[in-house]
């Protein structure tokens, strides 16, 4: 399928019937996954195929007495299906008239919550687990339909149907929830942007103490791990971001970090700044200024380095402990910075660290 995508999508339901076995259309579909970019065009009849196999609609000849082997259902090849339909809507692809009923079925999968991740475990983080799971895959398929759908017409906005899965996702509670929530998580910036009244609504259940199991913040936690920041975020969530230095440190001063040199208030406040990661530790303070250094290095605005380094300049003027500026010295590798300036900061930061600074040579 991947050598000739365009001869395997002419004839889908075709293809589907002659292969007959869920073992094979299985294959099938999961060689069209690889190549959906490449066969958009063919995205109606494709999406009426995968309806068709949704339906189930032969009995399943016995091919192996081993599972490992050869299917023993449809249920493989219909999560195939599900999983094609979102590698379409990824690649913008619009399905006419067959898209309400495939639709239809994506949400049919989601809300399967009967079933169970392929991975699981202590060391299993929730996203990965979400994404090895049929129910949750499926409402991420539902969430790329949504965002073709807005990359078609940027003037659409998610229908309630959607905002209703995505209700009935947040309020189940325990592990189960937060698979679900790991998803929804990846895409808050796109649903605070295109469904912001439902999100302003629902604010609570989502990121807040409305959420069943204190899974809110966790919600939060995810975002700023998987996902990437956005101004609006950045302006509304003040209190949850300085929350997510506690259990995503890294990931949320690379978000804050963000604020400040796209001058998103109130991370536009060096000051401010400084005093949300020291409510966190000393440390978290080392921590941004290496990650601040670095994201400078191949920066050459004058007024975003600028913005930068007024947090560098508030940490020396705050006189703060010797292990608050071990970090700074990846400043060694930002030339963008005026000499006289660089000279000043740089000697008054060896003095306040002790001389214990990264790339002191």
């Amino acid at each position: 399928v991947k050598g000739n995508p365009s001869a395997w999508a002419a004839d889908p339901i075709g293809v589907v019937t002659r292969l007959r076995h869920p073992t094979y259309v299985y294959g099938y579909f999961q060689g069209l996954c690889q190549v959906a970019d490449e066969v958009t065009g063919s995205a109606g009849p494709i999406a009426q195929a995968v309806l068709v196999v949704d339906a189930e609609p032969w009995a399943v000849a016995e091919m192996s007495g081993d599972p490992f082997d050869a299917d023993t259902d449809w249920t493989g090849a219909r999560a195939a299906g599900v999983e094609l339909l979102r590698k379409l809507w990824d690649a913008s692809a619009d399905m006419g008239t067959v898209e309400p009923d495939a639709l239809a079925i994506v949400s049919a999968a989601a809300r399967r919550w009967d079933d169970q991740s392929g991975i699981r475990g202590d060391s299993v983080d929730p996203l990965t687990a979400a994404i090895n799971r049929p129910s949750t895959r499926a409402l991420d398929a539902a969430l790329s339909w949504a965002m073709s759908r807005v990359r078609r017409d940027e003037s659409w906005s998610p229908p309630t149907d959607l905002l209703g899965l995505l209700e009935d996702w947040l309020r189940r509670p325990g592990l189960d929830g937060l698979e679900g929530r790991a998803i929804i998580a990846t895409k808050l910036p796109f649903l605070r942007e295109y469904a912001g009244d439902w999100f302003q609504a629902n604010r609570s259940l989502i990121i807040g103490g409305d959420a069943p199991d204190d899974l809110g913040r966790r919600t939060f936690d995810l975002y700023v791990e998987w996902a990437r920041p956005t101004r609006t975020l950045l302006s509304e969530e003040v209190e949850a971001y300085a929350l997510s230095l506690n259990s995503q440190a890294d990931h949320a001063v690379a978000h804050l970090l963000l604020g400040l040199l796209w001058g998103v208030p109130p991370w536009d406040d060096s000051g401010y700044l400084l005093a949300t990661l020291l409510g966190e530790s000393v440390e978290t303070v080392s921590l941004a200024g290496d990650a601040l250094a670095r994201m400078l290095r191949e920066v050459d605005d004058e007024q975003v380095v600028n913005r930068g380094l007024a947090l560098w300049k508030s940490a020396v003027e705050a006189h703060l402990p010797p292990e608050a500026y071990k970090g700074f010295g990846w400043f060694a590798e930002v030339d963008a910075v005026s000499p006289n300036d660089w000279l000043d900061l740089m000697s008054a930061t060896v003095d306040l660290s002790g001389g214990t600074i990264e790339l002191e040579h």
